[in-house]
């Protein structure tokens, strides 16, 4: 059992995640004007500030929500994957915390559950599913991680994302939990 000073896994990696994210959305801090405009022009004819949200793979069993957030004015786009091995909740934990982040600029983009599937079993993945990290770019008739590997592709060329983080979990860190997959 851990004392009082002893910071939880899960703790460890939210404050991670927390403080790399941060780091890597230098669209939090704001965006250089210089940029500004040229940025702009490769956002479209008018930037939208707020948040929206859309399944990728909608009707199907792999079905998986999306949210996009648009800061005050334009800067670059990130994109953060959790949930693509359903055995590692930490990266998910995290990535649904960073999808409530509102940046000041740029856009930043959550799938927090990638394998939902794999997520409610509490497994690595399904082998009727394939595992989502092995299979990119992807392929829309493939196998269902596949499909959604392929679908993540179109996202991050959709948003013209310059930085993706797809999160994962070191078995290392798992003191605490009785099994060890990896």
């Amino acid at each position: 059992m851990a004392d009082s000073t002893t910071t939880s896994r899960r703790t460890f990696l939210r404050r991670t995640a927390t403080i790399a994210g941060a780091a890597a959305l230098g669209c939090v801090l704001g965006w250089p004007e210089s940029a500004s405009a040229a940025e702009n022009e490769e956002a479209g004819p008018a930037w939208v500030t707020g948040r929206s949200e859309r399944m990728l793979l909608p009707e199907t069993p792999w079905q998986s929500l999306l949210t996009v957030t648009r800061g005050q004015k334009p800067g670059p786009t990130v994109f953060i994957l959790g949930g693509v091995h359903g055995d590692e909740p930490g990266a998910r934990i995290a990535a649904e915390e960073i999808a409530r982040w509102m940046p000041a600029a740029g856009t930043l983009i959550v799938l927090p559950r990638a394998n939902e599937l794999a997520i409610q079993a509490d497994v690595r993945t399904l082998p009727e599913l394939g595992d989502l990290n092995r299979l990119y770019p992807g392929n829309a008739t493939g196998l269902p991680m596949a499909r959604m590997a392929a679908a993540i592709i179109d996202v991050a060329r959709e948003f013209k994302a310059a930085t993706v983080y797809d999160m994962h979990e070191s078995w290392g860190f798992f003191t605490e939990r009785p099994r060890n997959g990896n």
